[in-house]
């Protein structure tokens, strides 16, 4: 793995640690990267999901066997901090208006 930088929040819907950011926003470019060290070539095979108002994408990697195996373990997860609600208050809302704009998440 060349380069690789999870989300910045834990995203409940991936597995520990096999989420990745890929993002194009204005100058800000966050990517991720990996090295073919093999003779042969790679088909990077990729697909856009759609499961109700929710879009995903999934990349599969294709070539020739070459014995390697890949094996997945159990993450290990350290350093959780404990979420919290933090309230800002603002004239721009209206007198008793609230608005959220994020859920804080144990991460």
């Amino acid at each position: 793995m060349g380069a690789r930088r999870n989300h910045y929040y834990y995203i409940d819907r991936y597995p520990l640690g096999l989420d990745a950011t890929v993002a194009i926003s204005g100058s800000s470019v966050t990517t991720m990267s990996w090295t073919n060290d093999t003779v042969y070539p790679v088909l990077i095979r990729g697909y856009k999901i759609r499961k109700g108002n929710k879009g995903y994408v999934r990349f599969e990697l294709y070539s020739v066997p070459n014995g390697r195996t890949v094996t997945i373990g159990a993450p290990t997860v350290k350093n959780v901090r404990q979420a919290s609600d933090t309230i800002q208050y603002t004239s721009s809302l209206p007198p008793g208006a609230t608005r959220r704009i994020e859920s804080p998440v144990d991460g």
